[in-house]
């Protein structure tokens, strides 16, 4: 596993942004969590949104060196891998706290939610699966929307 790339980074952070995708319909609703947005809860502008989900991806990757490089022996690779993996998880989380921006699809963002958690699951369960590559994956239904809602990420 390498360091996730900033386009990953930056997928995660605005997976958010989207505005249309599928969700699997058989997946069973995730339990409302602490985090989870509130329905009632006044949404961001798209441009409020890009700032506060660029807040929260640099905080995550600033999180995210403490770990790399992952280490060369077998029990700190694993120790630094899964520490990736939860930052990623709370970056994930942090995101949905902020909710869907105005005129977004609430549900959709949802979906893109538990899909990367689905993917961090994954990886977690498989030492061998690319964390980036998961995500990507994750990510994939909703490439147009993202790319249409996507801010610049560098």
């Amino acid at each position: 596993m390498h360091r996730p790339s900033a386009r990953s980074s930056c997928l995660l952070a605005v997976a958010a942004l989207a505005a249309g995708g599928c969700g699997n319909s058989d997946d069973p609703a995730p339990p409302v969590t602490a985090t989870a947005p509130s329905a009632h809860k006044a949404r961001l502008t798209k441009q409020a949104y890009a700032r506060a989900s660029a807040k929260i991806c640099a905080r995550g990757d600033r999180a995210i060196s403490a770990f790399i490089p992952l280490g060369t022996d077998p029990t700190t690779r694993r120790a630094n891998r899964a520490g990736v993996i939860e930052t990623l998880r709370r970056q994930n989380e942090d995101l949905h706290a902020l909710g869907a921006p105005a005129g977004a699809p609430s549900r959709v963002f949802d979906d893109v939610y538990r899909s990367v958690g689905r993917a961090l699951d994954r990886a977690a369960k498989d030492e061998t699966a690319d964390i980036e590559k998961e995500i990507d994956l994750a990510l994939r239904p909703y490439g147009e929307t993202l790319a249409k809602y996507t801010p610049d990420c560098g």
